[in-house]
């Protein structure tokens, strides 16, 4: 025959494994989750195509290329004093300006009132060269840009795309501090065929965020100059 002292030992112990139960269901609730995790990504941009300034604040969780982040309602971002607002569908803060814009600071302010401030300048400008033709039987290709040689913390890219074939681009870079010119090599031109092409020359700068959390952070200029259509033979 079972003993009330049994029933009683009985209870108590589903008592204490239902404690255990609902201990496990409630959520660690934590005043400062990420904000010493968050890493910040601040660029000012000009495109002479579209005749804009544009100013792109990303954050992300622990490095440049950790998980894209929505910053708390308690967080404020800022650019030259004015609100840059969260743009859902490119998952960054972003604002445009229909005006060059050549320098400004970035002011971002997290969930528990750190407070981060960074200038940034616009990259100098850049544009391509009076080209028409280029012609794959006379080898590679020299684009010799039209504006400063290549400075530290900064390089060129050259995208040449295909309009006989929109799904078909080359790329190419120049990094070498001094350069003026960047070779576009023929195993590449060869990649792509016949006809109508657009070249795209952009300048980029980058350096680290002088003002950032424990993460880190990056502060990055790019102009982007006037495409040219030209002809690929």
């Amino acid at each position: 025959m079972k003993t009330p002292a049994f029933f009683c030992m009985k209870n108590s112990c589903l008592i204490f494994i239902l404690c255990l139960v609902l201990t496990s269901c409630v959520k660690e609730v934590t005043k400062d989750p990420f904000q010493n995790r968050i890493f910040s990504i601040y660029e000012l941009s000009y495109d002479r195509n579209a005749g804009k300034t544009m100013v792109i604040a990303t954050f992300r969780v622990g490095s440049d290329t950790g998980r894209t982040l929505k910053l708390s309602s308690a967080s404020e971002v800022k650019f030259a004093n004015e609100a840059v607002p969260y743009e859902p569908g490119r998952n960054d803060y972003y604002r445009d300006f229909s005006r060059t814009i050549t320098l400004g600071t970035f002011f971002y302010r997290d969930s528990i009132k750190n407070v981060y401030s960074n200038s940034i300048n616009l990259i100098a400008r850049i544009e391509n060269p009076v080209v028409d033709i280029i012609n794959r039987a006379q080898g590679s290709f020299e684009l010799d840009w039209l504006g400063d040689s290549i400075i530290a913390d900064s390089y060129v890219m050259v995208t040449l795309k295909s309009l006989a074939d929109t799904s078909k681009k080359e790329v190419f870079y120049q990094r070498a501090l001094g350069a003026g010119s960047l070779i576009m090599g023929l195993d590449q031109l060869n990649q792509l065929p016949a006809g109508p092409a657009i070249i795209r020359t952009e300048r980029y700068f980058e350096k680290k965020a002088t003002s950032a959390s424990p993460a880190g952070g990056l502060i990055r200029s790019r102009y982007i100059a006037l495409d040219r259509r030209i002809s690929l033979l």
